[in-house]
């Protein structure tokens, strides 16, 4: 016991009481601490007035001699500079541009009314294609006063429907320019004259013959070349060919 005290507390003083410190053996006395030997002004070891630094790491049989205790500072220039690993990029995403859709432009009022009638006539200014389009206009105007009971289209309404469907650009402009004067007009026939006058050819009527007398069947199908004859046929005039001319031979 007593060289237990000589480790912790130093040289013994004879004239100091160390009664109060012999109590190892009894659990409920104090036990012998740096705290109680320096409430006793006691001489202590440098080991216990210094701050104990841990304890090096038990060695075992595969460890080496060059360990190094945890207690020791840390020093930056002991780690080893390795290679920069590349981190992987991700790669960014590039939005392709798109074309906004294209909005298809509003009908006008007069435009949706006069479809329901007349077909929009957008080209192409042939004779025979304006042609047909004015005999389609008639059927229209015919359909509806046949659906609708006690309803007559005027001269007025029916030019205005025929003018609105005139969505070819020239004739559309055409029909912008004078609409006041075409829509005084008393009737629905003067208003195809002037029509015809401004945007069929001056010789239209030798263009149609010559067309007429020129088509041949060849190494066509008949089919095709009977709706060939037809067409150039209805672009000329009633009873411009006579019968025995369209049964001959070209």
């Amino acid at each position: 016991m007593w060289r237990i005290l000589q480790i912790y507390a130093g040289p013994i003083k004879p004239w100091t009481d160390y009664s109060s410190l012999v109590t190892l053996d009894h659990p409920d006395q104090p036990r012998f601490t740096r705290n109680t030997a320096l409430h006793h002004g006691l001489p202590l070891l440098d080991a216990l007035v210094e701050s104990p630094r841990r304890r090096q790491r038990p060695s075992s049989p595969s460890s080496s001699d060059s360990d190094v205790s945890d207690a020791e500072p840390f020093s930056i220039l002991d780690i080893r500079f390795q290679r920069a690993r590349t981190i992987p990029r991700i790669p960014r995403l590039f939005s392709i541009p798109t074309r906004p859709l294209a909005v298809p432009p509003t009908p006008s009022p007069s435009l949706l009314m006069s479809g329901k009638i007349v077909a929009p006539f957008s080209g192409p200014l042939t004779a025979n294609g304006l042609k047909l389009w004015l005999s389609s206009c008639e059927d229209g105007f015919d359909n509806y006063e046949d659906t609708h009971e006690k309803k007559t289209l005027s001269a007025k309404t029916r030019i205005r429907l025929t003018g609105a469907a005139l969505v070819e650009p020239q004739m559309a402009e055409w029909w912008t320019a004078s609409k006041t004067e075409f829509l005084a007009l008393t009737t629905w026939e003067a208003f195809v004259a002037k029509l015809k006058a401004r945007f069929m050819p001056v010789n239209w009527k030798m263009d149609a013959l010559e067309q007429f007398f020129g088509c041949s069947q060849g190494k066509r199908d008949f089919r095709t070349f009977t709706a060939d004859l037809a067409q150039c046929l209805g672009t000329l005039p009633s009873a411009t060919i006579s019968t025995t001319v369209c049964k001959g031979d070209p």
